[in-house]
């Protein structure tokens, strides 16, 4: 009889925990959703057409949903708190992958890989901003421009930025910077052709006239843009590139076959 009180005890502490255990469960349940808008980082405009996937778990497939015409998306169903690996792709710009917790808004904005000239001096007023626009230290400096060099974009321009830094940058702010003075002396146009040189024959030997800095930068943009999307984005600042014709100059067979599917 004694033992009856403790039992009872038991099965009162044994349903609280159920309760609790569910309450719980109803917790870790609650859905959520990501949604936001994708832009052009330089122009300032929505992007349309935008991949964007979100893979669930390590096991699962991505999900794919596309920008509609004002740039935006939206997951759902997603467990609140949870996070998830979103990827933002779209031709002529360089991917992004971030990690985002739902419910949330995120908004990405997203670089092309070549643009026209007009294009990267916009970018070097945004990077001077960023920078601390007025008065920029080196170490600033350094950090905004070495940021942006280390992207797989185009070398060409990179050397437009570089040119239009170095005029509306005070030259305490870069005179110490090796690798932007590299693109200071470097002819956007000529890298342009270099760039398209070693499109079509990685073996080219004229390609090795390039500063060993170019050089390698000019390689990894060319492999990141191959292991990303298969095939290369050519636009020189004519824009004339986008014909069939001079794609078939610049780029090797198999690229533009895939180009211009």
């Amino acid at each position: 009889m004694k033992g009856r009180p403790v039992l009872w005890e038991c099965l009162v502490l044994c349903a609280v925990c159920s309760t609790a255990q569910t309450a719980e469960k109803k917790k870790v349940s609650v859905t959520g959703k990501v949604e936001g808008q994708v832009i052009d980082s330089v122009e300032r405009v929505v992007l349309a057409g935008v991949s964007v996937k979100l893979k669930r778990s390590a096991s699962a497939k991505q999900e794919e949903k596309i920008t509609e015409p004002n740039g935006s998306y939206q997951f759902s169903g997603l467990t609140a708190g949870r996070k998830y690996e979103v990827t933002y792709s779209k031709y002529q710009y360089l991917p992004e992958t971030r990690l985002v917790t739902a419910p949330g808004k995120v908004d990405q904005e997203l670089i092309k890989r070549k643009a026209t000239a007009v294009y990267w001096k916009k970018q070097a007023h945004l990077m001077q901003a960023a920078a601390g626009g007025q008065s920029i230290s080196d170490e600033a400096f350094a950090m905004v421009w070495e940021g942006f060099r280390k992207r797989p974009i185009s070398v060409e321009g990179k050397a437009v930025v570089a040119h239009e830094l170095k005029s509306i940058v005070d030259q305490k702010a870069w005179s110490n910077s090796k690798s932007f003075l590299i693109y200071t002396s470097a002819d956007p146009e000529k890298l342009d052709e270099l760039e398209n040189v070693l499109y079509k024959n990685p073996n080219d030997t004229r390609v090795y006239t390039l500063d060993p800095l170019l050089l390698q930068d000019l390689k990894a943009a060319q492999a990141a843009n191959f292991q990303q999307g298969g095939s290369v984005d050519i636009q020189r600042l004519d824009d004339k590139s986008s014909d069939k014709r001079q794609l078939e100059l610049a780029l090797p067979e198999a690229a533009v076959a895939h180009t211009t599917k």
